[in-house]
């Protein structure tokens, strides 16, 4: 049995990573990130053990932008959220799950990359639709 999770929406078992990288994070709001991590997770195996679950199946461990809890913006896959923790204890949380008889899987969605492409003046709000106008002269320019 898989028991599959939302790593940021399960336990903050190290409230010092929460706002490292980029911002977002307030657990009064359903839409920002809540501070789940690896150690968290690691405390909580023997509960999800006792569930009679023989794997964790997490959310993209992956460096994300700002407040995206879900893991499906990532920047590198080359590197860990900071916000969930370091190397060491991802590897600790999978010595330990491996110690219960426990498998872990990592989600991994390679078509889900963020948006990093704006258009000049709306770096930060979303480009207004408008026709080829003016011969193209009016056309978006990406920055």
């Amino acid at each position: 049995t898989i028991y599959q999770l939302m790593t940021d929406r399960f336990v903050d078992g190290d409230p010092s990573n929460n706002e490292l990288h980029a911002g977002g994070y307030d657990v009064r709001d359903m839409g920002f990130r809540h501070g789940g991590d690896f150690v968290g997770l690691k405390g909580k195996l023997p509960y999800i053990k006792g569930l009679g679950c023989d794997a964790i199946w997490i959310s993209p461990v992956f460096q994300n932008g700002f407040n995206t809890y879900h893991q499906f913006a990532q920047h590198d896959f080359t590197l860990l959220d900071k916000r969930f923790g370091t190397l060491e204890e991802f590897r600790n949380l999978t010595a330990a799950a491996h110690q219960l008889g426990m498998y872990v899987i990592v989600d991994l969605a390679m078509n889900h990359m963020d948006n990093m492409f704006f258009f000049e003046g709306h770096e930060h709000t979303p480009a207004p639709f408008r026709w080829h106008e003016e011969g193209g002269l009016r056309e978006y320019k990406l920055v």
